[in-house]
């Protein structure tokens, strides 16, 4: 799939910046 790269690369920034941000975690979570 074409757009599985850049939805990977998301889905790792996303999870490295909520990782940095334990509230914003807690509050989507």
């Amino acid at each position: 799939m074409a757009g599985m790269r850049e939805y990977v690369e998301k889905a790792e920034t996303n999870i490295l910046f909520l990782g940095s941000h334990p509230k914003l975690l807690k509050e989507v979570g």
